[in-house]
């Protein structure tokens, strides 16, 4: 009985610990995870990111998995697979999925191969 009640419960309780990064640089996979994330650092790696409000201002030097409600990617990255409700691209990328009611991508975006976007609105 204790193990079905308490285990999922410290599980739960794990994954709530807010995930503070104070650094320049990461150096391997990534994952930041909460309410309002902030990206400011570069990582040389894969990342899984995603929150209500994301803003992505950093190098990802790997494939970036990313889910948010509204996000702000001014980013570079080599592969995106980004799943939002609105989303404003002002980044780059090498390739970039885009699944999403509304994309805003700004004039001075960068997509060096290919973009697939799946949106109601593309502006």
């Amino acid at each position: 009985m204790f193990k079905k009640i308490f285990l999922p419960l410290i599980m739960l309780l794990i994954l709530l610990i807010p995930n503070q990064v104070n650094a320049d640089e990461i150096n391997k996979f990534d994952t930041a995870l909460g309410n309002n994330i902030v990206v400011d650092y570069n990582i040389n790696g894969s990342s899984l990111i995603g929150g209500n409000d994301v803003i992505i201002s950093s190098s990802i030097d790997g494939a970036s998995l990313i889910g948010a409600n509204n996000l702000t990617y001014n980013a570079s990255s080599e592969y995106a697979l980004i799943l939002a409700n609105n989303i404003s691209f002002t980044g780059s990328a090498k390739d970039a999925f885009m699944f999403a009611n509304t994309v805003n991508i700004n004039a001075n975006s960068k997509i060096t191969r290919d973009i697939i976007i799946y949106a109601n609105t593309v502006n």
